[in-house]
């Protein structure tokens, strides 16, 4: 994206430009593509996604207490409705380790984001409140879900994996090894 010719004018322009260097893993044009966001005027989610930005390059340095500064910014930025900006920093402050701010997060997931609580019926949808269950800590609620989610061919492999890991985390290892092998047999390129 740096060298294509858009006027920067939008704030949105420098964050997406710092999700592709995080996604080639440059930190420090990340970081400056967050602060070019920043500086802008811009919305609340432009807000919580140069945060969020700015806190992915901080794991990528391995500084952890900048990463859940950032992040903690991006979760408080993010409007109820971005729900892919709020379930990424959800993500990213385990990454960082914040245990804490990542379930305050995700109370306000699921008692706070309307779209979520009233996404219609489906494999992801029953993706998405696994996760969210999963992060709270509500690992039954989640294993059914995820089971839910396991049915779906172009879903089940992930939803299988992530019962998998989730049943051998909770000691159920017979039942771990029939998801993994389900994963497997569902997404056998990955």
């Amino acid at each position: 994206l740096g060298g294509v010719n858009i006027p920067d004018i939008h704030a949105c322009v420098h964050m997406i430009r710092g999700l592709v260097a995080l996604s080639r893993g440059d930190a420090a044009l990340a970081d400056q593509s967050a602060a070019a966001s920043l500086a802008l005027p811009g919305t609340a989610s432009d807000r919580g996604w140069a945060h969020y930005v700015r806190g992915r390059a901080a794991l990528l340095r391995n500084d952890e207490a900048t990463a859940r500064a950032e992040l903690i910014q991006a979760a408080e930025a993010a409007p109820r409705s971005d729900e892919t900006l709020l379930l990424n920093t959800l993500r990213a402050l385990l990454q960082a380790r914040d245990v804490e701010s990542a379930h305050r997060l995700s109370a306000r997931l699921t008692t706070t984001a309307p779209s979520l609580v009233s996404l219609p019926a489906g494999p992801r949808t029953e993706l998405v409140r696994a996760r969210v269950l999963e992060s709270q800590g509500r690992s039954d609620e989640a294993l059914t879900h995820y089971a839910l989610a396991a049915n779906d061919t172009t879903i089940g492999g992930d939803a299988a994996l992530r019962q998998g890991r989730l049943l051998g985390r909770m000691g159920r290892m017979n039942e771990s090894r029939t998801a993994l092998e389900m994963s497997a047999r569902l997404s056998p390129d990955d």
